[in-house]
């Protein structure tokens, strides 16, 4: 199958990250994730219901 180069880095959106990843893996996909840094990268949830 393809292998796909996802680009990602610090305050990225977590569900926007991982959801391609998860699909592609799923699919038979190689996914590869690239980030500018070499350190785990900080993922966000902007997500939330108020109160």
């Amino acid at each position: 199958m393809a292998r796909v180069l996802i680009l990602t880095g610090d305050a990225a959106e977590e569900l926007d990250s991982m959801y391609p990843i998860f699909r592609l893996r799923e699919g038979g996909h190689e996914a590869v994730v690239a980030a500018p840094t070499t350190r785990a990268v900080k993922l966000v949830v902007h997500d939330f219901e108020p109160d």
